[in-house]
This record gives structure tokens, C-alpha cells and sequence, in this order.
């Protein structure tokens, strides 16, 4: 099979999902190619996955070029599907099929929709999400609360949209014991000191404010207790501040943009998130699958992800999530490991990439002998 993906940013966790499929989809045998609108990671990724950028400036004309671009290269490439994720390539996608032979169009929103959401899945991209939503075939999003947002949003109707999740390689996140001592030395940790990790952008989605609250709720009745964030993004600086402003000092760590998170994953005791909303959590499922404890608020997808294991707290709810954390400190190690161990199971058997992979090709399949039928 020939699959394009055209993606809006080759960043972030849109790109990681996407390279990972792709780079599984090629080792089975199948052609893979990625046009990308901005490519701000490296396009050099693996030589079995092209990734082509389309918009190498800003301006009107660069767009149109980049228009140009894209249907040249489906022509030349002649896929079985092309997979647009995200908003902009989703309308770029849609509005090519007007002048480039497309057999079959899948759009993947990577979001939920909800007026506190000022990205993808915000109320003004509602409009032109429905408006051209007959030019493709089927629509996905990344958890069933996820698609039902898009739906009640008004963006697609209801028979026009699927859940595909999105697929963890366990083996990548799995489990090792032989980092954890170096990571934690560079991360300058007692050997008593337990370990919080949460890794995202940092940006409102992520809701950090209401995490910092609940660890200095935290902080006062666990005087071993460290926080690491890992990420980077515009809100930085403020949150910052906003540490200082708590009096967590050194406890608090800000550790940048992170090349290697499943490395890091070794080094904690916990995994915290807090989002006020997400497509799929896929970092709480990251340190699910490497057997981490977790503590999770209600963002959508969460409930998904955690089943009946660790039900998650209310989103903003400080107090509430100070005090799960406080009850994952105060299990004996056997039971943290227990909790994790189920976890790990959990994405192993409902999440692993290999699911994921097969979900696609199977909606792939399925719907281009429909069309051809």
C-alpha cells in the first residue's frame, strides 16, 4: 500500500506519532511518504520515511507554491490514501482532492474540541472543519471522547467519524532498571528523594498551574518530594515565576526539551499530569508502559487510558490531585510496583503501536475495497 501523510508541523507529538507508524508501516512492507507544511524537527528521521517540507516561508505566494508542491508530488507519488492530521493539513487535504487524484482521504483531528481550547479544536475551527468535510471519506480522532467533542462541536457528523487511538511502543517504553541511577545523579537526587516526572509543552493546555499548586500542597507534608517538568514552550518563563512565587525552589526542576524520555522515565517514582484537556494523553501513557504509578486529572482520554486502575482527579482540582499524589507516596514500594506493572499490562494489551498500526491498515483496507467495490 502507498500511504501520504500531510501533516501541518513535523514537531511535537503529531510528528512522534506519525513517524512511528510510518517507520512500522515501511518495515512491513508498505511505500510511506510525509509532506509537512513546516518541518521544525529533523526531517532526517529515518531513510525509510521521506519527509518532504512544502511551505519553506511565510507569505501568500510561498502558500500557493506550497499547493502546487503537494499536488505535484501525490501526482508523482500516486498514493492509495492520503492521511492529513491536524487543521491546516486537514484543509489543505481536502481542498487538493479538487486538483489531485486522491482515492481516499482520511483527516485525523489530534484534539478534542471545548471552547478552552484555543488550538485544533477550538470554536473557530469548527466552521471550516464541517464546511469541507465532504470532500474526504472519514474522519478519526484519537480517543472516543475525543471524536464525541468533534461531534457535539458540530465539525462532523456523526457517521463520519471513527476512533483510532494512538500507539505506544512498549518496547521503546519499557521498563530498565540500568539508567535509573545516572539519570537521577544528573538530576542531583538523594537516593531518598521521590521522583515526580511530567513531561509535555509547556503551554495552557497542559494546565501546569494547577500542578505547581497541588505540589506545594504536597511539598508541606513531603519534605522528600522533587518535581521535574520536561518541555519547553511559551509559558516558561511565567511558570517559573510562578514556582518562586510558591517557595518550591530547588524542588521544582525545569528541565527543557527532553531528546530522551524514555531514559528520563527510568529516573522517577510517579508520573503526574495535569492537562485541562488533551487528545490522547500519550506521556501518561509513555510512563504507563515503562510500569510507572500514575496521577492523572479527568482530561479527555484519561479515563480511556486508566480504565478501572487509577481513576483520575478533576481537572484544576489542586487539593484533589496533592492528594492522590500524596497516597501514590505512601504505598509501599511492592504496591507501586504492583500499580505499575497492571499499568504497563494496560497499554501492552489496548495501546501498543502494533494495534495501532493494524487499526490503520485495517481502515485503510476496508474502506478502499468500498471504494473500489
Amino acid at each position: 500500500m502507498r500511504i501520504l501523510h500531510l501533516v501541518s508541523v513535523w514537531d511535537g507529538g503529531v510528528r512522534g506519532q506519525v513517524l512511528a507508524v510510518s517507520q512500522r508501516l515501511a518495515a512491513q512492507g508498505h511505500t510511506v511518504r510525509v509532506l509537512a507544511l513546516r518541518c521544525k524537527a529533523s526531517a532526517e528521521d529515518d531513510p525509510s520515511v521521506a519527509v518532504i517540507e512544502l511551505l519553506r516561508q511565510k507569505s501568500l505566494m510561498e502558500l500557493l507554491r506550497a499547493v502546487f508542491r503537494a499536488r505535484r508530488e501525490i501526482r508523482a507519488f500516486a498514493p492509495d490514501v492520503v492521511h492529513g492530521h491536524s487543521f491546516h493539513a486537514i484543509l489543505l487535504a481536502r481542498l487538493l482532492r479538487l486538483v489531485a487524484p486522491i482515492p481516499y482521504l482520511v483527516s485525523t483531528f489530534h484534539t478534542s474540541a471545548g471552547a478552552r481550547n484555543t488550538l485544533d479544536g477550538g470554536p473557530r475551527y469548527t466552521i471550516p472543519y464541517r464546511l469541507t468535510d465532504p470532500l474526504g471519506d472519514i474522519s478519526t480522532n484519537v480517543c472516543r471522547e475525543a471524536a464525541e467533542s468533534f461531534v457535539r462541536a458540530g465539525a462532523v457528523p456523526r457517521r463520519r467519524i471513527v476512533t483510532v487511538y494512538d500507539g505506544i511502543d512498549t518496547a521503546k517504553f519499557a521498563p530498565n532498571p540500568a539508567p535509573r541511577a545516572a539519570e537521577r545523579q544528573q538530576l542531583a537526587l538523594r537516593a531518598d528523594q521521590f521522583l515526580w516526572l511530567a513531561v509535555g509543552r509547556l503551554c495552557q493546555a497542559k494546565d501546569y498551574p494547577t500542578l505547581l499548586r497541588a505540589f506545594a500542597q504536597l511539598a508541606s507534608q513531603s519534605p522528600s518530594s522533587v518535581l521535574a517538568i520536561a518541555g519547553d514552550g511559551p509559558l516558561e518563563a511565567g511558570l517559573r515565576a510562578y514556582a518562586v512565587s510558591l517557595d518550591l525552589g530547588p524542588r521544582v526542576r525545569f528541565l527543557g526539551r527532553c531528546e530522551d524520555v524514555p531514559r528520563l522515565l527510568q529516573a522517577a517514582d510517579a508520573y503526574v499530569l495535569s492537562s485541562a484537556w488533551e487528545g490522547f494523553p500519550n506521556g501518561l501513557a509513555e510512563a504507563m508502559s515503562t510500569a510507572l504509578p500514575v496521577v492523572s486529572t479527568a482530561c479527555c482520554g484519561a479515563d480511556e487510558l486508566l480504565g478501572t486502575d487509577a481513576a483520575p482527579v478533576p481537572v484544576g482540582d489542586a487539593a484533589a490531585l496533592a492528594a492522590r499524589m500524596l497516597d501514590v507516596e505512601r504505598m509501599t514500594p511492592t504496591a507501586r510496583r504492583d500499580l505499575g506493572f497492571l499499568s504497563r499490562q494496560r497499554v501492552v494489551e489496548r495501546f501498543s503501536l502494533e494495534h495501532c498500526c493494524q487499526s490503520w491498515l485495517a481502515l485503510y483496507a476496508s474502506r478502499i475495497r468500498r471504494a473500489g467495490a
